[in-house]
Parts: structure tokens; C-alpha cells; sequence
């Protein structure tokens, strides 16, 4: 009976996600770019064959060549992905593999050349399973093109793939590993100053588990909470059935009656015209039917009598004495203006609250 080697079979989605992010930043190159050396690149660090839309075949990258969003994540999905993991088969085959071991291998092997890994010492420290944790990361940060541009990017690369490969959160690694710092000597191009990459794995180690205990508490928050009895309390009939059973009882307290003080009801506002009562003259006279009946009457009267009167002829003398000299003309504009004058007194007083 042989023994089963327990080894994850690929790289996670979030490690994938996180190769896209150091590979290209926030956007990929959708035009071809020469690096370093010779390497023609493109997208999510593609170097391999492009397809042709004019010839419909698969022809060599050239310098210059343009593709689309989504065929740079199809190149990296179909094509550069599978590649690494393919890599990962066959460079490091008989091993036993956590995920985050894989994790970390596939992110080494899409990086660099399959020469670079092939030749690597770090390979033979892992296939031989002679290593520990201070002579992996020794080995390990050693492929970063030194000396270079890209030395310091690459340089926290190498971290990131050291914090997955010890079990890291891969949003943690990438967080603790870029604020990493590799400086040279721009004469003498000597090390001036550079991270300690144990303490950044460290940190990232610290951070994983804080995350994975915040997850437990979440998901024991989380959990559906048992159903609680609310019906009425039941008591035992001390009155005994025929059948030797007691039926129980259900207790209903009803909540006590609470008297509500009277409320008094709100004082009516006196609005005009409103609440008369035809029955109750006296309240408004200026709203009164015979009020009105009266008024029309009265002038009407006045008119009649004042031009009556205007012919008599002792008013008549007594007029023409009169330094006045009222006119008859004038005697019926000033009956017209009193009874004017009355109306709009009672349409006043009509406008008025209703006591």
C-alpha cells in the first residue's frame, strides 16, 4: 500500500488575481513593449504567440501589436496560467504541496523564464526537501535581476511568494511586501539599504491571523440562533378526567386597564360667515333678509320723500335763500351716497366674527 502525496492540484483565484496586479498594475499594456532585452511583452506579461485576425493563425508578438481587454484576460486565463501550472508539474513533481506552496511555485514559475527555473538551486533545495525556513528565503529573494531597473520590484516579488508559500493571506502578502525596500549605490551600485524579508513575512504571518480569527468570530455571530418558547405558561387542572388525565390549563393574564385622563376638547375658532343661524337674527343684523329688506325699503322711502318734498314750494323758497343752493340733482346724489354709505357699513359689520 502506498502512501498518497497530499498536494494541491493549482493556484487559487486570488493568487491569480494577484499575479494580474503585479504583472500590470491597475490597467494591462493592450500594446506590445520591449522590456527587458529582446522580451517583446504584452498584457498581463504575455511573451508568447498572438492571434493573428487578418491571417486567422497563431504568429510571433512583434513589437507594436495591439489587442483588447478581454484578450489580454483570455491570454492570461487560457494560455499563461495553464503554462505555469504546467510548469509547476514538472519542475517540482513528487512533492507534497500546500495550497499556499502552490500558490507560491506557480507565481515562480509564470515569472521567469522555464531555463531560469530549470537551472535554479532553489528547485533542488526543494525537490530534495533540504531547506529551512532561513535558507529558503536566503535563495529565494536571489532571483531579482540585480543590479537592474527591476531589481527592487522584483526583489518584492520574491516576498510575496515567500508569504504564500509559509501560508499567507495573498491581499497581506502583497501589502507587507511592497512597502519593502532594496537601494544601491548609484556609483559603486552596493546594497545601501535594504528589508529584512523575515520581518515582512513575519508581519504578513500576523495579519493572516488576525484576518482568520475576525472570520471565526463572524461566522460564530453568524450562526441562526435557537427558536425561543413564547406561548403562556400552562399549569396542571387539578381536576382530574374520568379517563385519569389532567387537562392542562392556559393562563391568560390580560394587560391591566389603564384610564386615560378626559381630554378637553380643542376651543373652536370663530371664523366669518361661518355658524349663522337664519333663526337667530339678532346675532348679525348686517346678514339679516329683512335686514336688507329694510334697508332698500328705508332708502327707497327717503328718495321718494326728498324729491316729494323738493316740490313744495316753501322748501323751494327756503332753498333758493339757502347759501348752498342745493339742486335737486344733488339732494338725490346725497340720499344715494347715505344709503351707499349704510350698505357698506352692514357689509362691514357683516365681515366681522360671529359672537
Amino acid at each position: 500500500m502506498t502512501n498518497s502525496i497530499q498536494r494541491a492540484a493549482r493556484a487559487d483565484q486570488a493568487t491569480y488575481d494577484l499575479c494580474k496586479l503585479m504583472e500590470s498594475g491597475a490597467a494591462p499594456e493592450l500594446q506590445a513593449y520591449q522590456q527587458l532585452g529582446d522580451i517583446v511583452t504584452i498584457g498581463f506579461g504575455h511573451t508568447g504567440d498572438i492571434y493573428d485576425t487578418l491571417t486567422g493563425k497563431m504568429r510571433k508578438l512583434r513589437l507594436g501589436d495591439r489587442i483588447t481587454l478581454e484578450e489580454a484576460h483570455r491570454l492570461f486565463d487560457e494560455v499563461d496560467a495553464v503554462e505555469a501550472e504546467r510548469r509547476v508539474d514538472f519542475f517540482f513533481p513528487k512533492i507534497p504541496l500546500t495550497q499556499g506552496q502552490r500558490n507560491a511555485l506557480w507565481s515562480f514559475c509564470y515569472n521567469l523564464r522555464w531555463r531560469t527555473v530549470a537551472d535554479s538551486t532553489l528547485r533542488g533545495l526543494i525537490n530534495r526537501g533540504d531547506w529551512t525556513r532561513e535558507t529558503l528565503i536566503e535563495w529565494w529573494v536571489k532571483y531579482r535581476n540585480p543590479k537592474t531597473q527591476f531589481e527592487e520590484g522584483l526583489f518584492r516579488r520574491r516576498i510575496v511568494e515567500l508569504c504564500l508559500w509559509f501560508g499567507c493571506d495573498p491581499e497581506a502578502s502583497h501589502k507587507e511586501a511592497w512597502r519593502a525596500e532594496l537601494r544601491r549605490d548609484p556609483s559603486t551600485k552596493d546594497i545601501i539599504r535594504q528589508t529584512d524579508p523575515e520581518l515582512v513575512i513575519l508581519r504578513a504571518e500576523t495579519q493572516t491571523d488576525a484576518k482568520r480569527l475576525a472570520d471565526e468570530k463572524v461566522k460564530e455571530s453568524s450562526r441562526p440562533v435557537e427558536p425561543v418558547n413564547t406561548t403562556s405558561p400552562v399549569v396542571e387542572d387539578p381536576v382530574k378526567t374520568p379517563g385519569g388525565t389532567s387537562e392542562p390549563v392556559v393562563i391568560e393574564e390580560g394587560l391591566p386597564e389603564v384610564e386615560t385622563p378626559p381630554v378637553a376638547p380643542p376651543k373652536k375658532k370663530a371664523q366669518p360667515y361661518q355658524d349663522y343661524d337664519p333663526a337667530t337674527p339678532e346675532k348679525d343684523m348686517a346678514l339679516s333678509k329683512r335686514f336688507w329688506g329694510l334697508l332698500i325699503f328705508v332708502g327707497g322711502w327717503l328718495s321718494t320723500l326728498a324729491q316729494a318734498v323738493a316740490e313744495l314750494p316753501f322748501v323751494g323758497q327756503l332753498a333758493g335763500m339757502s347759501p348752498f343752493q342745493v339742486k335737486d340733482w344733488r339732494l338725490g346724489i346725497a340720499i344715494i351716497l347715505a344709503g351707499a354709505l349704510l350698505l357698506w357699513y352692514g357689509k362691514v359689520k357683516a365681515k366681522g366674527p360671529v359672537k
